[in-house]
């Protein structure tokens, strides 16, 4: 556990801790045409100072602009003691932004430069001195957000420092920005050590959120947790019913509309049935392999949707799940702890789509088509059908997507998602 406290000092005067970005008139007029200027900064975690700089002339220069820091006062760009950071920039009106990662336990002295050689000459410009004085604040860790809903968020964290430390007050900040602090909505959770979490509601749907933890002492100094990401879902809307189950237009040019969840589900994140292409009984053998078939989409002997659903049911064309692909937008989410889809129509209704189909380092979804896959390669023959997939993947480490309307072979265990004119 990290104990910390943070007192910056600029010039003769002293700015609270809890105060986590201030922006301050600290214009140093140099001499000749060139002004640095230094002014804001935020605190984003117990240790990292980001700092954001100005350089102004009247003409365009050459310049090196960056910042210095030292454990000495009044650090400059020649001296051997010190730690620095350059770019080279060429404008009138520069300006720049470096994160410094200090050592909680010193003092740190810290201004903005601009260098440069002119004339066979070296010159240095600096701004007015920033001073970080770091000591002890109480940091919360094991920050965790859960059960995500359209407009509510579950967060949990942990105060984990001896039963003696004096914590009067904790709990969440959150906001659309980075680093938020309890000057940004916020929620309180009690006080003293321990684990607490709180439920947030009147969220945004379908957006994303920072959010960190935080704990005051009794000198009223705040310290923060290191900030977590996270998107609430989109809203689910029903349009109708047919026969009982639910269906959504999505603005496709076709007017087409699609079910809210899968054939055999209840609910959206529910994989439902398993079929193999052409059949209409869960999990029974396929008896299309070598046939050559056309497409079946409505007829209930091989259509899964309309056997199962009845009415006007279906099991979507190749070209309908084209017009899926092509007109929507496709993004990865958790739903309800389900990985899967969200499909966002022009119109800004949207489908889930659940991953019903996992294996080592990936996870997707696949759903029958009605339309035979048309191959000239024997091989392929009277073999596969057009299937609707997508893929999450890791590779190397790194998470990769892919979307298809490709070949399956006929004989793999699928899911079915109807559609509706």
């Amino acid at each position: 556990m990290k104990y910390r406290m943070l007192i910056l000092i600029i010039g003769l005067m002293m700015f609270s801790c809890n105060r986590t970005s201030q922006k301050d008139d600290l214009d140093l007029q140099q001499p000749g045409e060139l002004v640095v200027k230094i002014g804001e900064y935020t605190i984003s975690s117990s240790n990292t100072i980001s700092i954001r700089a100005n350089v102004t002339c009247k003409e365009d220069r050459d310049l090196m602009v960056g910042f210095i820091w030292s454990n000495n006062e009044n650090p400059s760009f020649f001296d051997d003691d010190k730690g620095y950071w350059g770019t080279q920039e060429y404008g009138s009106n520069i300006d720049y932004e470096y994160q410094l990662k200090l050592n909680p336990q010193k003092t740190y002295y810290v201004v903005a430069y601009a260098y440069e050689v002119r004339d066979e000459i070296d010159s240095v410009y600096y701004s007015k001195q920033l001073t970080f004085n770091l000591s002890e604040f109480i940091e919360p860790d094991n920050l965790f957000v859960s059960d995500v809903e359209v407009t509510s968020a579950r967060f949990s964290a942990s105060i984990n420092v001896e039963e003696s430390t004096d914590v009067i007050d904790r709990g969440f900040c959150w906001s659309t920005q980075g680093y938020p602090t309890i000057e940004d909505n916020h929620i309180t959770a009690g006080n003293g050590t321990g684990n607490f979490t709180s439920v947030i509601e009147e969220l945004e749907d379908y957006t994303g959120y920072y959010v960190r933890a935080y704990a005051v002492n009794s000198d009223m100094v705040v310290g923060y947790s290191s900030p977590r990401w996270f998107k609430t879902m989109h809203e689910f809307n029903i349009d109708g019913y047919r026969n009982g189950y639910a269906y959504i237009d999505l603005g496709l040019p076709s007017g087409m509309k699609w079910a809210i969840h899968n054939v055999g589900a209840d609910a959206p994140e529910e994989y439902g049935s398993y079929f193999e292409w052409g059949q209409t009984v869960p999990n029974a053998e396929c008896t299309t392999m070598d046939v050559e078939m056309t497409d079946f989409s409505g007829d209930e002997r091989y259509d899964a949707a309309r056997a199962n659903w009845g009415d006007m049911w279906r099991m979507p064309t190749k070209e309908e799940c084209k017009e899926l692909t092509n007109n929507c937008t496709w993004e990865f989410i958790t739903y309800k702890n389900v990985l899967g889809i969200v499909v966002i129509g022009p119109n800004e209704n949207a489908i889930f789509l659940p991953a019903s189909s996992q294996g080592y380092n990936i996870q997707a979804g696949s759903y029958w088509g009605s339309t035979p896959y048309e191959s000239s390669s024997p091989s392929h023959q009277n073999k596969y059908a057009n299937a609707l997939s997508f893929e999450y993947t890791i590779y190397h480490g790194e998470y990769h997507s892919s979307f298809s309307t490709g070949m399956t072979y006929r004989t793999a265990n699928k899911t079915v998602r109807a559609v509706l004119e």
